[in-house]
């Protein structure tokens, strides 16, 4: 799209409203979720996220994305995916138990959406850490 994504469309327009930006990115989540069986995305995150002409949000790249229709077929087929972008997931898909693997479940895209809202408000990577200056 010729906005291209989010993030480079707020580093080039500031005074955009962020509130409807993260609004609508909700509304396109709800979507997925709510759908019978549930869609998880499983890489939100704002380089995922392209503008239309229209200035509207829309949710793109669903190469690991995954239909949950059942709790056990999902546990059994996904039991060793963690895939994803490190700053958006969430610690127990990153930190290897030894007793249970992580599933699958819409809290992924939850917590990724809530790296995704700081990425929006501060124009910086999720878990950024700012150098001090000497004085």
């Amino acid at each position: 799209m010729e906005n291209k994504d989010v993030m480079t469309y707020l580093r080039k327009n500031p005074t955009h409203n962020r509130h409807t930006v993260v609004s609508i990115i909700a509304a396109g989540l709800s979507y997925l979720h709510m759908r019978d069986p549930p869609i998880l995305h499983g890489d939100i995150r704002g380089a995922n996220i392209l503008i239309s002409d229209d200035f509207h949000c829309c949710l793109a790249d669903f190469g690991l994305t995954v239909v949950i229709s059942d709790s056990r077929a999902l546990s059994n087929a996904t039991s060793g995916m963690t895939k994803g972008t490190a700053r958006w997931m969430a610690p127990e898909l990153i930190i290897p138990k030894t007793s249970a693997k992580p599933t699958n479940n819409t809290s992924r895209d939850v917590y990724a959406f809530g790296c995704t809202i700081l990425e929006i408000l501060t124009l910086r990577l999720p878990f950024t850490i700012k150098k001090q200056t000497q004085p």
